[in-house]
């Protein structure tokens, strides 16, 4: 049985045969600033944005394929003036994974158009795993698809800044099937947002969560 959010911070990992479906997972600028852990793959999937202006200006992210149609409105939000690196996770607006290829990044700020190219590559382990859409009634609720066997999973707790908050699972290996994974930790955490980082052999997840005990 499931423990309130309010009483612990919890947080489960179910391995289940269900599909991404429905709206992309919302984001925040601060969650979309937190770097990859793979160098390689975050040059990939930078989007560079400058807000140049000496006032507060709306700033509008849209992503498109090669056939210039729109796959993911990245963000949307009122700009301070400074530099900004947002980085894709390789998902359309659906929450479903886009296919490996070249896509290009608009960026509008006060009217001013700029363009980022980005590349779409996969690992073996990122196209056997999958985040499952956040449940919102148990924020610390992780879904994660597995569709090969002998997984290595390790998950944590980071503040938004990417620094290690608590350990969740520690190298543990699953095989393919239905695996939940429990973590209560034995110290109370501050209220405020954190992200979970969810590993499964050389894929990595990430996922914006808020803790309000």
């Amino acid at each position: 049985m499931r423990r309130a959010v309010p009483y612990i911070l919890s947080a489960l990992i179910a391995v289940g045969l269900l599909s991404i479906a429905g709206p992309a997972r919302s984001q925040t600028v601060e969650g979309l600033q937190l770097r990859p852990s793979d160098s390689a793959e975050a040059d990939r999937l930078r989007v560079w944005a400058a807000a140049e202006n000496t006032q507060n200006c709306r700033m509008k992210i849209v992503i498109y394929d090669d056939s210039n149609r729109v796959v993911r409105n990245l963000i949307e939000f009122l700009a301070s003036p400074g530099y900004y690196n947002f980085y894709w996770d390789k998902r359309d607006d659906s929450g479903a994974r886009v296919p490996s290829g070249k896509y290009r990044a608009k960026v509008d700020y006060c009217l001013k158009v700029d363009y980022e190219n980005l590349t779409v590559q996969y690992s073996a382990w990122e196209k056997q795993s999958e985040l499952l859409p956040m449940d919102s009634a148990h924020p610390f609720s992780v879904g994660l698809k597995l569709d090969g066997g002998a997984t290595p999973i390790v998950a944590e707790l980071l503040d938004l800044k990417g620094r290690p908050v608590d350990v969740m699972v520690k190298d543990t290996i699953v095989g393919e099937g239905t695996h939940w994974f429990t973590y209560q930790p034995p110290i109370p955490h501050k209220r405020g947002n954190y992200m979970i980082r969810v590993k499964a052999g050389d894929a990595e997840f990430r996922r914006e969560v808020s803790y309000l005990p």
